[in-house]
């Protein structure tokens, strides 16, 4: 097993960490874009024109570090 350097973590920890957070991040986007359609009573079929994916890259990278460092502390790490 891969060992960081600086920190003596399992790599294998950091990789899934990472990889968890974004696909944690993206999940926690659409959340909140189903409650904000839920609320403006957005008929279904609509529901995807509210999807913006560069709107949601944003969200997600702004979310990334905060989620990530989250799943380290609870991982021990």
């Amino acid at each position: 097993m891969k060992k960081n350097q600086s920190k003596n973590i399992p790599t294998e920890i950091i990789d899934n960490n990472e990889k968890l957070s974004r696909w944690l991040a993206l999940m926690e986007g659409i959340e909140i874009i189903e409650q904000k359609a839920t609320e403006l009573k957005v008929d279904k079929n609509e529901f995807d024109s509210l999807l913006k994916p560069l709107a949601l890259q944003k969200y997600i990278n702004e979310r990334y570090n905060s989620i990530k460092l989250e799943l380290d502390y609870q991982s021990g790490y």
